[in-house]
């Protein structure tokens, strides 16, 4: 007897009054009065329930028996067909899933996608949409100050235990670190200004620059008084230390102003023995030193997982936990290290800086972060492909990783905002939706050039 003829003819429609004569809600609908009800059946009141799906049976023992789907002959057999036992718990909530077929992605309803199906093709269906999910991808990594075998050990506990898979792991010393500037494009926003570029290549509002120090930025630059911090770091013969001392004396002393975020001018001109310079972003080079000494390294693990299962804000917010670990859940991967840091061999307790672990605030940065960290090309990473196929091209992923302001319509209105903002904490299907929307709305600059 197949499922449908079994929902149709054995227990009858959900409405009693179409189910055939013989069927059990066909039946109880004749016979209401004899069989002891107090009213006639309807809809709503139609006798009996049963499974719609072989998976449906599955849940419905998980959740009136207390079922483990282990101990349950489907459970072990969407087991063995590759459906893992935390994607059944979710699935048994019936989520919403995105998974691609035919390439393309289709969205819906867990129990309404296996629906009147038997057993044999349910299990095909279920495996197909398993292992054809789309997945949440992210990049964590283990700061320097929290590297140890203990945390890392606890890391990979904490993220097993939440049904997110580890794709990849693995150590990137300070030297290298350094060498390939991972951290300077990790932080890209901030350290353009203080490494990557010359001030004369930064977007200084020249108005905003003479009216805080009375003289002209032009006449800076050519002067040679404007040094980035990296450079700053040289003329003034200090290290990154020595920098952050001087940058906070520079602040307390109201000789900065901010441009924007991210992006401070200070003026620096009480280093006995050198001449008043202008420094960019002076405070990176400690932040930055921390990941770039000799003895420092990251541990990272490239993860994904069902984005049904667990959705990229309770990722950050109950899994990772929030950015300052004494406001963390108890039993969050930041929220555990801050308990137990000297236990885990940490040299000092983790404060809001120095949390233990980082981890991708959206997909996207997930993707940026592996293209930075790990090398990877956007053409053979899995969120890279869909965004390609979604219609956004290589040249706007490569631009978007650095965390631009982007400025693009929407229902009439201008919007302009950080790339990584407008996706933050976004799951990757809506994520995706959103970014495809961006790319195709972008405000863009058109000229018209002949000679």
């Amino acid at each position: 007897m197949s499922w449908g003829d079994f929902r149709g003819s054995v227990l009858g429609p959900t409405d009693p009054s179409t189910a055939p004569a013989d069927s059990i809600r066909g039946l109880i609908l004749a016979q209401w009065e004899a069989l002891g009800l107090k009213s006639e059946p309807n809809t709503g009141d139609n006798g009996v329930h049963a499974s719609a799906s072989p998976f449906e049976g599955l849940a419905e023992r998980m959740n009136w028996l207390g079922v483990d789907p282990e101990e349950d002959s489907f459970g072990v057999a969407l087991t063995a067909a590759g459906v893992s036992k935390p994607t059944i718990l979710s699935w048994s909530k019936d989520p919403q899933v995105s998974y691609t077929c035919e390439g393309e992605t289709i969205t819906t309803s867990l129990f309404d996608s296996l629906e009147d199906m038997d057993m044999t093709p349910c299990l095909e269906k279920a495996a197909m949409m398993a292992a054809n999910l789309v997945m949440n991808a992210a990049f964590v990594f283990v700061k320097p100050h929290a590297v140890t075998e203990a945390v890392k050990d606890l890391v990979k506990q904490k993220l097993g235990e939440k049904g997110i898979a580890i794709l990849g792991e693995g150590s990137l010393t300070g030297p290298e670190i350094d060498e390939k500037q991972l951290i300077d494009n990790h932080y890209y926003a901030i350290a353009s200004k203080a490494t990557l570029l010359k001030p004369d290549q930064l977007p200084v509002p020249a108005d905003r620059f003479e009216e805080k120090f009375g003289v002209s930025w032009q006449s800076v630059l050519d002067e040679g008084k404007a040094y980035n911090a990296m450079d700053a770091c040289e003329y003034l013969g200090v290290d990154a230390a020595g920098l952050d001392g001087i940058w906070g004396a520079c602040k307390k002393a109201g000789k900065m102003i901010k441009f924007g975020g991210g992006f401070y001018c200070g003026l620096i001109d009480e280093v006995e023995g050198k001449e008043p310079i202008y420094a960019f972003n002076g405070f990176f080079m400690q932040m930055r030193s921390k990941f770039v000494a000799p003895e420092a390294s990251i541990y990272y693990f490239s993860v994904e997982w069902d984005e049904s299962a667990l959705s990229w804000g309770d990722f950050r917010g109950s899994v990772l936990g929030p950015t300052d670990p004494s406001t963390a859940p108890a039993d969050s991967i930041r929220g555990l290290i801050l308990a137990q840091w000297e236990a885990l061999g940490l040299k000092s307790e983790p404060n809001t800086g120095d949390n233990g672990v980082h981890a991708s605030a959206s997909p996207f940065e997930g993707l940026a972060e592996r293209m930075n960290w790990l090398g990877v090309d956007p053409e053979e990473d899995s969120f890279g492909v869909a965004l390609t196929a979604a219609g956004v091209s290589k040249p706007t992923i490569l631009s978007w990783s650095k965390d631009p302001q982007v400025s693009y319509t929407c229902e009439g209105e201008t919007i302009t905002t950080s790339l990584f903002d407008s996706l933050e904490d976004m799951d990757m299907t809506p994520c995706l939706e959103k970014a495809a929307m961006m790319a195709a709305n972008l405000v863009m600059n058109a000229a018209f050039v002949f000679v």
